[in-house]
Formats: structure tokens, C-alpha cells, sequence
């Protein structure tokens, strides 16, 4: 566990330098969980047609949040990050998509949940929450072009 967390720790300072110079701020807090609003219902429960449910134990990660004004639409976006920290026979297609499949159920909850907009939003009336994947290489042996996995 505590290698886990080194690295992802390494992953977190590296994406706030990149971050920082790209003028986004960060959006405290880190590392939290919030809840899912669209769990899998439990046996005997019924299914809601048309609903998407999230394959989870009832909670989203949110490692960071970051926030910039979209120069274009002249709004605020929240991108909830994802940390990933994998080393280079780590990095393998169903990796990937299992954490962009993470992603993707966690940004649809965020978007609605006033929980991630109490945590990051700071009251603001509407929010559009994007996600981003990033993937750090702990042992620095990837060398492929990352586009090769899609």
C-alpha cells in the first residue's frame, strides 16, 4: 500500500507543476470519495428503464479537481482527475479502459451530485465537470506512443 501511494503522491505533484503553468487552479480538496447517485439497485430491487447504474461499491474517487475559464465559452470547467501511476507492463489495453470506464461513471455522477459541488464548486448554481485521465510512467520504460492502446 504504501508504494501505491508514493507513487501516486508523484504522480499528484507532477500533474499540479504541469497544471500550475497552465494557469488552472487547484480545487481543494483531494483525494475524496462522493457518493454514487446511480448504484447498481440490490437483489429485489427494480431497475429504473433507460437508467445507466455504476458498477461500484456506492462512492466515485475524485483525486483532484482542477478549474480554468474555457477561453471559447467563457466559462468555468472542472476537470475531476484521475491519478494513475502504472509501470510499463502495467500499461496494457484493458487497464486503460477499465480506468477510462471509472472515469467516465464518476464524471456522469459528478455533474449532478451537489455532494462534488459542495466539496469543489464553492456554490456555484451550474458546473460542467469534464474528466481527466492522467497517466503517470513510475519506471519510465514506456516508449510507445500512448495511442497504440486505442
Amino acid at each position: 500500500m504504501g508504494e501505491t501511494v508514493n507513487k501516486s503522491k508523484i504522480a499528484e505533484e507532477i500533474g499540479q507543476r504541469i497544471f500550475k503553468a497552465l494557469f488552472w487552479d487547484v480545487c481543494p480538496p483531494t483525494n475524496i470519495n462522493f457518493s454514487c447517485s446511480c448504484p447498481v439497485p440490490k437483489d429485489g430491487e427494480k431497475k429504473e428503464v433507460g437508467k445507466t447504474y455504476h458498477n461500484n461499491q456506492g462512492t466515485h474517487p475524485m483525486d483532484a479537481s482542477f478549474s480554468y475559464i474555457d477561453p471559447y465559452l467563457g466559462k468555468k470547467i472542472y476537470l475531476n482527475t484521475d491519478f494513475k501511476s502504472y509501470s510499463q507492463k502495467s500499461i496494457t489495453p484493458p487497464k486503460i479502459r477499465s480506468s477510462l470506464k471509472s472515469l467516465a461513471e464518476t464524471i456522469s455522477c459528478a455533474q449532478d451530485s451537489s455532494e462534488w459541488a459542495k466539496f469543489v464548486c464553492c456554490g456555484e448554481a451550474t458546473k460542467e465537470v469534464r474528466g481527466l485521465l492522467f497517466l503517470y510512467n513510475s519506471d519510465y520504460k514506456y516508449e510507445h506512443d500512448i495511442i497504440t492502446i486505442f
